[in-house]
């Protein structure tokens, strides 16, 4: 296991907004709420975010700067640490990181 920190936004049984901040890049996952199913997204999406683009208070665009998602992962597939609020498990992600970031 490679525990990482992260920041998040909205959590709803788990963060569903999740910045990863590696070497060389950063990372975001995100699983948005689903109207007509009215729950969330059982799977993140996983974004690769362009260099120097924090997301201050404005966690909704990061999205949209994101471009397409690099992958998905099952929310239930990443493993975070007991609080589910500080850190998660990097190996969960390692089918969906380009190789740069394994």
């Amino acid at each position: 296991m490679r525990w990482v920190d992260f920041e998040y936004c909205g959590f709803h049984d788990v963060p569903r907004s999740i910045l990863v901040r590696l070497p060389g890049a950063t990372i975001l996952l995100d699983s948005q709420f689903v109207e007509s199913l009215d729950e969330y997204d059982d799977h993140y999406n996983v974004f690769r975010l362009p260099r120097g683009v924090d997301p201050g208070r404005d966690w909704a665009r990061l999205c949209e700067t994101a471009g397409p998602p690099i992958g998905r992962v099952s929310v239930v597939a990443v493993k975070f640490d007991e609080t589910r609020r500080r850190q998660l498990d990097l190996d969960c992600l390692a089918r969906v990181l380009p190789d740069d970031l394994r």
